[in-house]
């Protein structure tokens, strides 16, 4: 896999962040290294020094399990600067995630043989779960993290290199709906066909096929309640479980078509940010604080599934949304 230059990783950060709904500032030029930004969102804003490479495997002579970015392009030493975090990160495309590394461990001169090493395992579990930790020993943890949560990440770096953050919570009301709302209802030249549209068709159909083994394995729990359960109660989750279901049906036909139909396309990304977000509030809110009266809908359905309601399906639905999105970014 062919590497990329620093303006195409700069321009990689910068997608990621757009697409989990943060504004993106660039404050140095786009091929400029270390890049200077700004994120925001809401009321969190944080400027970073972003230095980057790519992430590619040891070498034939190192373990299979070893991957690493190799500090070049004339960087002797990381460095601060007032009112900035230093940010150090290596992309996987091959992984689809990021893997960054802790400035305060790395405030000396590289030296000789300037590489930084984290393993596959650890690549693979940010794939699947969103975030990952690797004890590199001496108090130093190296995160891997999934494009959707890089903008979290940033906000939280100190907390993250200390173990201390977990995937953050979507809510009700978030960006994430509005920009969705804004393709469902836009007229716009999609740029179909490209390396970056197919590789992200399919990562979306991989979260997708996740989602559909969750809601399979819903369908199996409840059939397996037994009677003893209110009639409308399981019509109720029934009706989800179909509803879910047939949106999913839907997202994988547009997605296999050589030209989909991006409004459809969002609207069936809104639906499943919904419930995203209403599968987070579970135990936390009673039905009287949804006022949306789709979201009343599935959320009396979701009531009734509660106890079924795990940490991977949360994971596969989130996770679909965020790759909804970042497809709809990259064919605008």
């Amino acid at each position: 896999m062919a590497r990329l230059t620093k303006q195409n990783l700069i321009a990689t950060v910068t997608r990621a962040l757009r697409a989990g709904g943060w504004k993106v500032a660039l404050k140095s030029s786009p091929a400029e290294h270390p890049a200077r930004l700004e994120i925001s969102r809401g009321g969190a804003a944080v400027g970073i020094k972003l230095y980057i490479w790519n992430l590619t495997h040891g070498g034939a002579s190192r373990s299979s399990n070893e991957f690493r970015i190799q500090v070049t392009s004339g960087v002797s030493a990381f460095s601060k600067e007032d009112g900035l975090e230093t940010v150090i990160l290596g992309w996987s495309p091959r992984f689809g995630v990021f893997a960054g590394f802790d400035y305060e461990h790395r405030d000396q001169p590289v030296g000789s043989s300037p590489s930084i090493q984290i393993s596959k395992s650890t690549l693979e579990g940010a794939r699947e779960r969103g975030l990952a930790f690797q004890d590199k020993g001496k108090g130093e943890l190296a995160v891997a993290v999934r494009p959707d949560l890089l903008g979290s990440y940033f906000e939280h770096l100190r907390s993250a290199h200390l173990g201390r953050f977990a995937t953050p919570d979507l809510e009700i009301g978030d960006p994430i709906d509005r920009l969705l709302e804004e393709r469902a209802n836009s007229s716009h030249t999609y740029q179909f066909g490209t390396p970056a549209d197919t590789s992200q068709r399919r990562t979306v159909l991989e979260r997708l096929s996740a989602v559909e083994a969750e809601l399979a394995r819903l369908k199996h729990a409840t059939h397996d309640r037994g009677h003893n359960n209110p009639p409308e109660l399981i019509s109720d989750e029934e009706t989800f479980i179909s509803e879910t279901e047939d949106a999913a049906r839907v997202l994988r036909e547009q997605l296999t078509t050589q030209r989909p139909d991006v409004p459809v396309v969002a609207e069936k990304g809104r639906f499943f940010n919904r419930i995203a977000a209403i599968l987070k509030d579970i135990g936390l809110k009673t039905l009287e604080d949804f006022k949306d009266k789709a979201a009343k809908a599935i959320s009396a359905a979701l009531w009734g599934l509660a106890i079924f309601v795990t940490p991977a399906l949360v994971s596969a639905v989130t996770s679909l949304v965020f790759e909804i999105v970042k497809w709809l970014q990259l064919i605008f």
